[in-house]
């Protein structure tokens, strides 16, 4: 077979492929208010001072410079720490909550020698459990970036696990670090701090952009139309419908809205058709 007659088939394969989806599908996602103030660092109260921050010292060293770039990952300023290597400093912002409720946090991290540190503590109560090993703590909660975890080991690591649960580290390219927690109930917990910096490793720095802490359910917005449609579900990856809703084999336009409990989970819509054949879409 020549190179042009599998091009044309290719082409025509995609087409048919594209051609056979009886519907179209329109998704957008309204996430929950921002609670801290300045999360990109853009207002400055003074030199090197982003407002409603503060730099956390906890290794009460000179050789730890916080600093604010104009390098941003979203707007124009980014907050840094150079560090002589081995040292801890922390941007810090208190942050009311609700007992019961659950809450997502990030940030934007690039990284260069030093390690990079995303972590959210209450000092109301502690629960005693350690922050990476089952059961988590919900009272201290952090996520770390090496320099080690670069984009090379993503690339390999592509083959083995799921690019969507692959966090890489850069000292170029911005990469989100996250976590998801529930306030525990009955301890008059307030406030959570989330500090964003330099966590040990070697001499270098850490860059910060776009912190976000709020609560971690959202809204769906599905806007669906075609002819002979059957249904439509909102699935986790594992399989569990968390929304689903009879199209009774309308062609016309219908917009659903759906509240999904969590933005660490991953979610995916599946459209039947009264055939009973099923089409799948990441969300």
């Amino acid at each position: 077979m020549n190179y042009k007659l599998s091009v044309l088939l290719i082409l025509f394969c995609c087409l048919n492929v594209m051609a056979a989806e009886p519907f179209e599908l329109k998704i957008s996602k309204q996430y929950a208010p921002n609670l801290l103030k300045n999360p990109g660092f853009e207002e400055l109260a003074g030199s090197n001072k982003p407002s409603f921050w503060h730099f956390d010292n906890c290794s009460a060293s000179k050789e730890l410079e916080p600093i604010i770039l104009n390098d941003g990952a979203i707007g124009n300023n980014a907050a840094a720490v150079r560090t002589a290597g081995g040292l801890f400093g922390y941007w810090m912002q208190e942050v009311k909550v609700t007992e019961g409720n659950t809450y997502y946090a990030h940030a934007n991290f690039k990284v260069n020698g030093s390690k990079a540190l995303l972590w959210v503590k209450t000092a109301e109560y502690s629960d005693k459990k350690s922050p990476l090993h089952h059961p988590k703590s919900s009272t201290e909660i952090y996520a770390r970036a090496y320099s080690e975890h670069g984009e090379e080991l993503k690339k390999v690591l592509q083959y083995f696990i799921d690019p969507f649960y692959i966090q890489a580290v850069s000292s170029s390219e911005w990469n989100i670090y996250s976590m998801e927690f529930t306030v525990p109930s009955g301890h008059n917990i307030s406030r959570y701090a989330i500090r964003v910096g330099a966590y040990g490793g070697n001499s270098g720095w850490v860059m910060i952009d776009d912190v976000y802490f709020g609560l971690s359910k959202y809204k769906l917005t599905l806007e669906i139309s075609g002819s002979n449609l059957k249904g439509v579900k909102v699935m986790t990856l594992a399989g569990k419908a968390v929304f689903s809703k009879d199209l009774g084999s309308s062609s016309g336009k219908q917009l659903l809205e759906v509240e999904l409990p969590s933005r660490q989970e991953r979610y995916f819509v599946e459209v039947e058709d009264i055939k009973g054949k099923s089409y799948r879409r990441d969300i």
